[in-house]
């Protein structure tokens, strides 16, 4: 089987907002086609419009390859060694940031073709299953204030967070992205509602967006939580403070989450190694695919560090992320935005399926070839940026 076409497929629901915290309104979609008939798909949370002009940038050395050159012609059955080929043929723009992040999308494509190809679900191609079931938290994004009280915030955090409680889940992430709108004894507080919500029988975790600009800031903040028992604090300070990093996770016992940003495996593993991070949160649609998001999550296990994968964009990535959780044994949750909860539903609703199904707060294993989800075209063709 060899690769004939990498379609590009970039999206936007025109809805943009550039004051809020929202990813879904875009996407970057790429379909790889192969002569056998078998096609696959993958996206990246990148935009859309400046992905396409990577992909299409022409070779100029040995260095500088054009990514889809590196792919047709080759068999998308060799999913690792495409990676190493895109990586090191592309060397000088793809270390890090945005060509990691678009490599991820083809990537993940490459798989699925690969399961429809051989006729098996895609977490048979990472190794095979490690569980029965996967386990979602409902993340929870009430949005950044955009004028509204702290009480207009509290009351629709609470809001959503009833709704998620009743559809039976287990845990839950509240995206507190609030900023100056509370102080840091009101976000504990809110964070302690949050939990007498909940109960003590689940797990619950807060995303402050990178609240703080120092660790000695942070560590006085998450004290305030330590009685709620979180089972994360995300992404407390910038992405950049590794020493900050390393010194909030010495000092407080919530576990600190953190990866969302990252591109791959080096930039894990250097929190790793300054010991920073206690939950590893790599996302497939960034960090490289499933092939470097395994190398992560096996980097994290040996360390003995809890992989909880970042992601919110489409069904294609709530189906990458059901396959990456399976095949490991250190991943308890992976994120899921319900369908019900986003803020931004077009592409997360519309864009592919099918959606799996919540039965007991878990998604079973999926069966069929791939991943699991087709792109509706209409919806493609609806919303396809046509520069």
């Amino acid at each position: 089987m060899k690769i004939t076409d990498i379609e590009l497929i970039p999206l936007s629901v025109k809805q943009l907002n550039p004051d809020d915290c929202d990813g879904q309104y875009n996407d970057f979609v790429v379909r790889v086609h192969t002569d056998m008939g078998h096609t696959g798909i993958g996206e990246a949370d990148t935009p859309p419009e400046v992905s396409v002009a990577f992909m299409r940038s022409p070779s100029e050395h040995i260095w500088a390859q054009n990514l889809i050159g590196q792919l047709l012609g080759r068999d998308p059955l060799e999913a690792e060694a495409l990676w190493e080929r895109m990586y090191n043929g592309a060397i000088y723009h793809t270390r890090r940031g945005l060509g990691v992040n678009i490599m991820s999308a083809v990537d993940n494509a490459l798989y699925d073709a690969a399961g429809k190809a051989l006729g098996v679900p895609v977490y048979k191609l990472l190794g095979g299953a490690k569980r029965e079931e996967i386990t979602p938290y409902c993340s929870i994004l009430p949005g950044t204030p955009q004028g509204r009280t702290w009480t207009q915030l509290q009351d629709a955090t609470y809001a959503a967070l009833a709704r998620a409680l009743e559809k039976g889940y287990h845990a839950f992430k509240i995206q507190a992205l609030f900023y100056e709108a509370c102080t840091d004894r009101e976000l504990a507080e809110m964070t302690h509602r949050c939990r007498e919500i909940i109960g003590d029988s689940r797990d619950l975790m807060i995303d402050v967006g990178y609240r703080w600009r120092h660790a000695n800031d942070a560590i006085r903040a998450v004290r305030l939580m330590e009685r709620d028992r979180l089972f994360f604090l995300e992404t407390p300070i910038h992405t950049d403070n590794i020493d900050g990093y390393a010194a909030l996770a010495a000092a407080v016992d919530t576990p600190i989450a953190m990866g969302e940003y990252l591109s791959n495996r080096f930039e894990f593993l250097e929190y790793m190694a300054r010991d920073g991070v206690d939950v590893v949160q790599p996302d497939i649609g960034r960090a490289g695919g499933l092939t470097e998001c395994r190398r992560i999550a096996q980097y994290a296990r040996d360390r003995g560090l809890v992989v909880v994968p970042h992601g919110w964009k489409t069904a294609i990535a709530v189906a990458g992320l059901i396959h990456y959780s399976a095949s490991l044994d250190n991943c308890p949750y992976i994120e899921f935005p319900d369908r019900d909860l986003v803020t931004a539903p077009i592409l997360r609703n519309e864009l592919a399926g099918p959606e799996p199904e919540l039965k007991d707060g878990r998604f079973a294993l999926p069966t069929v070839p791939g991943i699991g989800v087709e792109l509706n075209e209409a919806t493609v063709e609806k919303y396809r940026l046509r520069p």
